[in-house]
This record gives C-alpha cells, sequence and structure tokens, in this order.
C-alpha cells in the first residue's frame, strides 16, 4: 500500500497546534490518485446500513435504522454512464425487501424492479440521478481534482463544494494512516445549514488507485451510514492523465435539491420515495365547505379557510414546495393570510417546508413532545414574524371563528407529539403516516395504535383524510380493515358526540354503520401490508 508523509498543517480543516501538528509530520496518507481519463471502468460492492436522524421516535433522539443493503456498482467516470444493482431490506417505516437496477447516463436514467413501496421502475429523476452519481464521486475521493498526490482536493457534487482534509481528531501511532474526511455544508428541512461529513478508512491500492474500504456518512455528526466496499477493480485506460472535473454534470441537481442532496439518498434508503420535483402541480380539492386537501405528488396538507384567515395542517418536504403553496394561496385568497399552521410531527417529510410559513403574524401548533424542535426552528425565522407557540399534550379545542378543530395527540410508536385534527362540523379527521386513506401500504400497529387514541376520546366515527394516500374514506373501512387483520382487533361501535355535518354520503352514513363486530373486507378490497 502506498502512502505520503504529512508535513503541512494547512491541510487540516480549521488548522490545528503545533503538537498535533509535529504529530501528523510523522503519519502518512494515501497517496495513489489517478484521473478520470486515466480509468476505463470502476466496479465494486458495497454492503452498508442506512440511518435517519429526522425519522426518529422522539426529537434529538439516536437516529433510527431504516435499511440494510448490497449495491454492485460499475462506472465509467470518464463517461458518464454508471450502473447499481440494488439489494434492500428496509426495517422502516416498511419492512420490505427491494431489488432494483439503476442505469444512469446523460441521455436517459432509468431504474427496472422494486424499488420502494410506492413505486416500480420507470424514469430516475433528475434529483435522483444527481444524489447517485455524486456518491460515486463521494467514495472515490482520490480522482477528484486537486494534487498528484495526496491531500488538498475538492469537487463540486449536488450543488455544494466538498473538501477533502486530516479528521480533526486525527491521531495514532507513528507510520499509521491518518483517517481522511470529506465536509460540505448542505441544508437539512426545516433545521437550515448542517455539516454533511464522511470518513474514510481502511485504505487499499488497486492498480493505481487508492480507495476507502470503509465509510461512515455523517450529519451533523449524525449518523447516516455505514458502508464496507469490497470486489473493488479499478481497469486502467490507455490515455494521458488529463483535468478532473470540478463540477461533474451528471452530479448537478435540479434547484429544489440542490444543497440537499442527502435528502434525497435518505428517502431512496427508506424506499419511500418523495425524490421528485413536487412543487409544480400543488392543486386544491374541495371535501367541504371551506376545507381542502392540498395534493399534488406524495405528501399532502389540510387547509381550512375561515373570514379572518387560513389554517394550513402540515408543511411537507422541502421550502420549495411551501413558496409555491404561498403563491398559490395568495392568488386563490389574496384577503386571507396565513394565520395558523399545525404540524402533524417532527419527521422532515412533513415538516421541511415549514420555514417559508412563519411568516408575519402566524399560530404555530405542535405536539408537547416536539416544543424544544419547533422552537429551534423558530430561531430561523426573519425579524419581522411574530410566532405564537401552541403545544397540545393531550387534547385541545380550538376554534377558528365559528369553526371548532378538535387537536388530538395520538400516543404511538411512529413519532412522539403526533397530532391528529379533526373538523367537527363535518366530521373529518386529517390523519399523517398512522393511516393513509386510500392507499393498499398500511402499518396495522400504527393503525390501531391511531383508532384506539380517537376512541378514547370518543371521535372515532365520521370520515378520514390523510397526509398520504387518496381522497376521503369512511371511518367504517378503517375499522373493518383491521378486523381482517386480526379478529382480536375488531373494535366497538364508537356512538359519536354529536350528529355530524359529512362530507359526503358514504361518510354521513358511517356514524350509523360501524358494525359492533368488524368482518374482514373482500380479499381485493383489503388494502395490502407491505
Amino acid at each position: 500500500m502506498a502512502y505520503q508523509a504529512v508535513t503541512s498543517s494547512r491541510l487540516v480543516p480549521g488548522g490545528i497546534g503545533s503538537a498535533l501538528a509535529l504529530l501528523l509530520a510523522t503519519m502518512t496518507i494515501p497517496a495513489q490518485a489517478l484521473t478520470p481519463c486515466e480509468v476505463q471502468q470502476l466496479q465494486w460492492e458495497a454492503v452498508g446500513q442506512n440511518f435517519d436522524p429526522s425519522q426518529t421516535h422522539t426529537p434529538g433522539a439516536s437516529p433510527r435504522p431504516v435499511s440494510n443493503d448490497r449495491v454492485q456498482v460499475r462506472w465509467w467516470p470518464n463517461a458518464d454512464y454508471a450502473e447499481l444493482r440494488w439489494d434492500m431490506h428496509t426495517l422502516y417505516p416498511f419492512a420490505a425487501e427491494l431489488s432494483y437496477f439503476e442505469q444512469l447516463s446523460a441521455e436517459r436514467s432509468v431504474v427496472s424492479g422494486k424499488d420502494g413501496f410506492r413505486s416500480s421502475g420507470g424514469t430516475v429523476s433528475e434529483a435522483r440521478r444527481a444524489a447517485r452519481v455524486s456518491g460515486l464521486w463521494l467514495r472515490t475521493p482520490l480522482l477528484w481534482p486537486g494534487e498528484t498526490a495526496g491531500l488538498s482536493r475538492e469537487i463540486t457534487l449536488g450543488g455544494t463544494r466538498w473538501q477533502l482534509g486530516i479528521a480533526r481528531n486525527g491521531s495514532g501511532p507513528p507510520g499509521a494512516p491518518v483517517p481522511l474526511v470529506a465536509e460540505s455544508r448542505q441544508y437539512d428541512w426545516p433545521k437550515g445549514s448542517v455539516v454533511h461529513q464522511l470518513k474514510y478508512s481502511r485504505w487499499q491500492e488497486i492498480n493505481g488507485l487508492s480507495m476507502p474500504t470503509q465509510i461512515e456518512w455523517r450529519l451533523d455528526g449524525a449518523l447516516l451510514r455505514r458502508e464496507r466496499l469490497q470486489a473493488i477493480a479499478v481497469t486502467r485506460a490507455e490515455a494521458e492523465a488529463c483535468a478532473a472535473p470540478s463540477r461533474p454534470a451528471l452530479a448537478q441537481p435540479p434547484a429544489w435539491s440542490r444543497a440537499a442532496d442527502h435528502w434525497v439518498r435518505r428517502r431512496l434508503a427508506m424506499g419511500a420515495g418523495a425524490i421528485a420535483d413536487q412543487t409544480a402541480n400543488i392543486r386544491l380539492e374541495t371535501v367541504g365547505e371551506g376545507v381542502y386537501h392540498v395534493v399534488g405528488g406524495s405528501h399532502h396538507a389540510l387547509l381550512i379557510e375561515s373570514e379572518s384567515g387560513l389554517t394550513l395542517v402540515d408543511a411537507p418536504l422541502y421550502p420549495a414546495r411551501s413558496d409555491r403553496l404561498l403563491r398559490l394561496l395568495s392568488e386563490r385568497f389574496p384577503d386571507k393570510p396565513l394565520r395558523r399552521v399545525i404540524v402533524t410531527h417532527h419527521h422532515n417529510d412533513h415538516s421541511g417546508g415549514l420555514l417559508p410559513l412563519l411568516q408575519g403574524k402566524v399560530e404555530l401548533v405542535v405536539g408537547a413532545e416536539g416544543k424544544a424542535f419547533f422552537q429551534a426552528v423558530m430561531q430561523r425565522v426573519g425579524e419581522d414574524a411574530v410566532i405564537a407557540l401552541t403545544t397540545v399534550s393531550d387534547r385541545s379545542e380550538l376554534m377558528v371563528d365559528e369553526r371548532r378543530l378538535q387537536i388530538v395527540n395520538i400516543p404511538n410508536s411512529h413519532a412522539a407529539g403526533m397530532l391528529a385534527v379533526r373538523v367537527d362540523d363535518l366530521a373529518l379527521t386529517y390523519v399523517a403516516d398512522l393511516y393513509s386513506p386510500g392507499r393498499d401500504a398500511q402499518s396495522p400497529v400504527l393503525a390501531r395504535e391511531f383508532h384506539q387514541a380517537m376512541a378514547w376520546h370518543g371521535l372515532a366515527h365520521g370520515s378520514l383524510i390523510g397526509a398520504h394516500g387518496k381522497g376521503v374514506e369512511p371511518w367504517s373501512k378503517l375499522v373493518d380493515w383491521l378486523g381482517s387483520v386480526h379478529p382480536a382487533w375488531s373494535v366497538p361501535k364508537i356512538a359519536p358526540q354529536q350528529a355530524p355535518k359529512s362530507v359526503d354520503d358514504a361518510a354521513s352514513a358511517d356514524a350509523e354503520d360501524v358494525p359492533a363486530g368488524a368482518d374482514a373486507l373482500p380479499p381485493d378490497d383489503r388494502p395490502s401490508k407491505p
């Protein structure tokens, strides 16, 4: 294995003291570098574990394990072409076995096989292609532009500049390989600016190129991924050295995902989708007088109109989507400002679009368990914003002019501080993640937890509308499905507290028609478990 001695402290990010400089002067670093012109093909197999710090049960807890995977890579860096064959076992949000094949090129990028519980194959989005190609360059830092050998290397990937350097805590016995890190500053919605870091170790020299065989990915110190590379092969090209690209074309993302390619890779690691632009197709579907389902992609919201202004339930995905929604609302309701935002829970796919919504005088309503998390987000709002934070620990009634909302904190195993919002006069309940009306993939455990909590408060009747799924569904369908999953989960009739004015005919009959014992749905109608 070939290494180069470190003799200068200027390569250490942030600078180092003289004592550490003397120590590093006796240590060695990987030094076998090539340019893309000198490499015809690279291939390797990686075995990885994926974690997500924003999908925890409690805000700020240790990152949640989401999947294990194995990927076989063949990459032609000078030809802008790559093939990745994935086998993945997801643990969260659903347990599933996924197997798919990605082909990435400038002309056309496609995926075949099953790559998630929402989709199976098709054209690869621009954001996904950029995130995948960025990942290839990140695993091969000694292909980046820089000195002939050693460090002082940087590259622009995913819209941000990455720099290679010595780990700040890099220490060890004389002659030991020094830990190397690559760092960039990116965005993690709704938190804001964060440090994305890769730490490389256990280097091998393969046909003239030093390659790390262990890589750890972190976001502001929180673990995202650990992987081991094996079966590495470097096929050399019969060409003279050339300048490495400082901005590889295939690694440049669309505007909405710029400086956040980690977000795309994290969604892929869960098999959860939401990796295409969801800013252009937002629309409002009327579900009752003054109540609208905000749809146009994988994640939805609920809008409630009143004389004094607008109330929005959930802030999904990312700021660009909320910017587009605000423009739509100003056109549709020019004299009605956004007065209130209710966020169901802290997970970034439901809170990532929050910051643009916190303008002017706005009330923010969250579960009590998420108070500290959302207080930190509020520190990033503009000086002109006046935000009133309201927390719900059990159940709260909120009057929006003449309309009453019931806000219930749902004890559950998905996310602490999860809120469900019920529009009383329509007997309509908005639910996020625990149950998705109109969708096949469901979690029986989460759905039962949701139903039990609402039944405790006497609110498990009427109709349901979701942050995922499609349309409005009578509550009796949830009741029937729970009984079909397990006979012991059959639930009794819940008497409504008042006669609701329902959303549609199916919901109006629902309060009287909930069965005392739920029968199984016909097989063709039963939502499938993942």
